[in-house]
């Protein structure tokens, strides 16, 4: 009677180790296929989105126009979209009654390299910067007679010159200027005149802006001309990033463009692109031109031809001395 009882027991254990092991195979059979179903829930949705995308993605790509350039994105600051296609052309702020009201955008050089300013200034007044009898038209009386017009303001900076001494009430004086013409009616104001731009200086003018910024009464953009050396030196992708951060628009220095007597303009002009094109698409820079350079329309033919298509004039001579 004994083995027949032992033979018993492990028949029995041998049917409840079945039994378990049917359980969990059915548990985990089930556990499967809610998670088969889930996925393709999941999947079936993914694949829909990614449909509707690609259809969306090559209706756009039908209809784009790739005449055109690329429209820029707002600035973080201000909101501000530079235009898509502008050419600034230089006027003379001292000959601004004879203006005929021709051309969209026009180029106004307000202090020049030595410090001057060529307008009517309260701030310079009320500091003892500029005579109390001076004659000069205000700003907002210059600004206005070019109607419509689309007005950049240049303000060459010496607080910031790598020559000059980083001295704080000149900077002070420098931002009342900025705040100024921004009310007078300037459709953006431009920093300029820095023939070196390094690290330190960058900080510098970002704190600049960000000082403009933060006391501004008009949201009027501000941008800066970078000098073309800028984009030579070692880490300039990281630094133009950081004062992309801090102006609404940014500039290249073309102005010490010069054609040899062994290439063309257009080949001058692709040349100097080409070193640099990664900055140019990235941060959409405006490049800016001397205005009595002999071969400045056939530089813009030049830069239109390879798809550039912000430019403009100023007259290099009011914002560095003649001997740079």
């Amino acid at each position: 009677m004994k083995p027949k009882h032992r033979r018993s027991r492990r028949y029995s254990g041998r049917r409840r180790t079945e039994k378990n092991r049917s359980v969990l195979l059915t548990v985990f059979l089930i556990i499967f296929i809610i998670a088969t179903v889930i996925g393709s829930v999941f999947l079936g949705k993914y694949l829909k989105i990614k449909a509707e995308l690609s259809l969306s993605m090559r209706d756009d790509a039908e209809t784009e126009d790739i005449s055109q350039p690329p429209t820029p994105q707002s600035s973080i600051l201000f909101d501000f979209k530079a235009p898509v296609t502008i050419d600034v052309e230089y006027f003379d702020v001292d000959d601004f009654a004879k203006f005929s009201g021709e051309g969209t955008a026009v180029s106004l050089v307000f202090r020049e390299y030595d410090g001057r300013l060529k307008y009517s200034s309260d701030v310079a007044k009320a500091l003892g910067v500029q005579s109390a009898d001076i004659e000069l038209p205000a700003a907002g009386e210059i600004i206005s007679s070019f109607g419509e017009n689309y007005v950049s303001a240049l303000v060459v900076m010496k607080a910031h010159n790598s020559l000059v001494s980083y001295i704080p009430a000149l900077h002070a004086f420098e931002q009342a200027v900025v705040c100024e013409l921004a009310e007078a009616g300037a459709d953006e104001v431009l920093l300029c005149g820095l023939s070196v731009i390094d690290s330190e200086m960058v900080k510098m003018l970002c704190d600049f802006s960000a000082e403009y910024h933060s006391n501004a009464k008009m949201r009027t953009p501000i941008g800066l001309i970078i000098p073309y050396s800028f984009f030579t030196f070692e880490g300039a992708n990281e630094l133009c990033h950081m004062l992309s951060e801090h102006f609404e628009f940014l500039c290249v220095d073309f102005s010490d463009l010069t054609v040899s007597e062994e290439q063309t303009v257009e080949d001058a002009v692709r040349e100097r692109i080409d070193s640099m094109q990664m900055y140019l698409s990235r941060y959409s820079l405006r490049v800016v031109l001397d205005a009595e350079n002999e071969s400045a329309d056939e530089i813009k033919d030049a830069l239109a031809n390879a798809a550039l298509y912000l430019y403009q004039s100023v007259r290099v001579g009011e914002i560095f001395p003649e001997d740079e």
